[in-house]
């Protein structure tokens, strides 16, 4: 029976390996991925319903995040 030598034996291990390693680590990091993305789409609805109470209470307004301060959506110069 033929054999590749311990050298190339080894060599294909390693390669082998590394690969591995590397798809372990793509799905770990596509896992993450996934829990980021889910976080992100809570957050989008938690703020759907925090715009919807504020438009309940304030009408159609811009509010300028660094302020607070609101204008008209119609005429943002007020």
């Amino acid at each position: 029976m033929k054999k590749v030598t311990e050298e190339e034996l080894s060599k294909l291990q390693g390669l082998v390996s590394a690969i591995n390693e590397g798809q372990a680590t793509i799905g770990g990091l596509e896992m993450q991925k996934a829990s980021v993305m889910g976080a992100v789409a809570a957050t989008r609805e938690e703020l759907n319903k925090v715009q919807a109470e504020l438009k309940e209470t304030y009408g159609d307004v811009n509010i300028n995040l660094s302020s607070g301060e609101i204008t008209d959506a119609d005429n943002p110069q007020d």
